[in-house]
């Protein structure tokens, strides 16, 4: 009798399992396909190759939302639970949740959405003039300019986010506390 004759060892149901396993024909098969996909970008030129990358993508995380999908759905327990509303329904006298409140977005981010956006179509119109040397059109122009105002547009946002966050609540505090210091004070 050898020594692995008296060791139980569990085997392990394939099925059950969540990682992903492949075997070697698999990873062969995938390379070979990247390879004919890599030769045929070469040969379309770089605006095909996009297409065909995108629309790569989109069936790849097509298909791995169904495979993910009809796992879960194979693993689910039988019992059924009833549906428990998104919303919570309204009783009389209690608030509403603080996330079902609309609020504006108020002048501050507004002045600093514009003005980001303004100083991206500057930036993007001085580093355009330094690189241009005749080469681009005006369509090209056109979407450099547009993408540095969006861009910039999205940081001004941003800032004004982190100013509001930040910086308003720190100048209350700061206010308030000279405010109290000034109560404080003995009248002269």
């Amino acid at each position: 009798m050898s020594h692995f004759d008296s060791v139980d060892v569990p085997v392990l149901d394939q099925r059950n399992s969540l990682a992903f396993q492949f075997r070697l024909r698999t990873l062969m098969c995938s390379v070979a396909a990247c390879s004919a996909l890599f030769a045929t970008m070469m040969f379309v030129g770089p605006f095909w190759s996009l297409a065909i990358s995108f629309v790569g993508m989109i069936v790849g995380a097509h298909v791995a939302g169904n495979a993910i999908g009809t796992s879960l759905r194979s693993r689910a327990t039988g019992r059924r639970t009833r549906a428990v509303p998104s919303v919570p329904t309204a009783v009389s006298g209690a608030p509403k949740p603080r996330l079902q409140h609309r609020t504006r977005l108020g002048k501050l981010t507004t002045v600093f959405t514009l003005a980001g956006a303004a100083c991206g179509v500057l930036v993007g119109r001085l580093l355009f003039s330094v690189v241009d040397r005749g080469q681009l059109t005006l369509a090209d122009w056109l979407l450099g300019l547009a993408s540095f105002a969006v861009i910039a547009g999205w940081l001004g946002f941003m800032a004004s986010s982190f100013f509001r966050i930040g910086c308003v609540p720190a100048l209350v505090c700061f206010f308030a506390r000279q405010r109290r210091e000034a109560d404080e004070r003995p009248a002269v």
